[in-house]
């Protein structure tokens, strides 16, 4: 990615914001993908990832994580755990499409994190947040609405999935 700006610390600065996926969940900071992927390639990577954050929560914290920052991008993933809590997409799309406006009005190019699909084994305790076997379906239309989202905010994509994205340009 090429953002032209230079973050306060010199270099080409992003936030991330999501949920459990962004923060590194039972992963130390160190090997969670944005620490990686800041050393990958010599970039001020922020996480601003929350164990169990839903998108009201990654929309309250925005400016206060994100604009606050001086950034040059910003990363948003998240939904899963909307969906996981028994919402369907619509709610959760409000909110990205919010979030990626704010980012526009900033000037930050937005980036879209597309999270993997939900997967056995998943974890008793998040199991019991919903009727585990009929969200995967809910999730596959939220993703692809996002995907849509993405598309008309012009935002390039961070695909950590495997099934329908396209390339992060």
């Amino acid at each position: 990615f090429r953002f032209g700006g230079r973050g306060r610390c010199g270099k080409e600065t992003v936030v991330c914001l999501g949920d459990s996926l962004t923060y590194g969940y039972e992963v130390k900071r160190r090997a969670a993908w944005p620490a990686l992927a800041g050393e990958m390639t010599s970039r001020r990577i922020s996480n601003k990832g929350v164990n169990g954050l839903m998108t009201a929560g990654m929309l309250a914290c925005f400016n206060q994580d994100v604009i606050r920052e001086n950034a040059d991008a910003v990363l948003l993933m998240g939904g899963a755990n909307d969906i996981l809590s028994g919402l369907g997409p619509d709610q959760p799309l409000r909110h990205m499409a919010s979030m990626l406006a704010r980012a526009a009005a900033a000037g930050l190019r937005p980036l879209a994190g597309i999270p993997p699909a939900f997967c056995p084994p998943i974890r008793e305790a998040c199991a019991s947040m919903a009727d585990f076997p009929a969200r995967p379906p809910v999730y596959a239309e939220y993703v692809e609405h996002a995907l849509a989202l993405s598309d008309r905010a012009h935002c390039a994509l961070l695909p950590l999935r495997s099934g329908p994205s396209r390339p992060a340009r």
